[in-house]
Parts: C-alpha cells; structure tokens; sequence
C-alpha cells in the first residue's frame, strides 16, 4: 500500500510479525477509513493451515492448535495482544 497509508495507520505492531500481523494491519484500516479493498486475482504462496484446528467438544467446535511448539506458543500470545 502507499506511504500515505502507513502515515495514517502507523506501521503493524513488531510483536505480531509471526502470528496476526494481518489482523492487526486490517483492523488499523477499518479504524482509519480509509477506502481499501482486496484483489480477488491476487496469487501468492501461503502454507495450508488447517490441519492445525482441532475438533473440541465431540466435533461441535474446533480451536486452533499448532503442533510446532513456536507457532502454537506465537498463536496464543498474540491472541492476546489481539484481543486488548
């Protein structure tokens, strides 16, 4: 995005930059009003994720659980950042 965009947002939080920096960016733009959109043509490279969302009480919800103990330990800090 543009200069003018960080100069209104601020840059993304250091702290998220392994897990949830993406949150953190988006919910920055939403707080601006800034106009923005997402590419739907857009192609990039991202590891598939899903293997790491459990099924908890008998399948009727799932939560998300790495099994590589860095992710799991970033997952839930941010998690944390995130939601204060």
């Amino acid at each position: 995005f543009r200069a003018t965009t960080l100069e209104a947002t601020g840059v993304p939080d250091l702290r998220l930059f392994f897990r949830g920096d993406e949150t953190e960016v988006h919910r920055r733009l939403l707080r601006s009003g800034l106009p923005f959109g997402t590419c739907l043509n857009a192609i990039y490279l991202h590891p598939q994720g899903g293997d790491e969302f459990k099924p908890i009480l008998g399948g009727r919800m799932h939560t998300q659980y790495p099994e590589n103990e860095t992710k799991r330990y970033y997952t839930y800090r941010n998690r944390g950042y995130l939601q204060s």
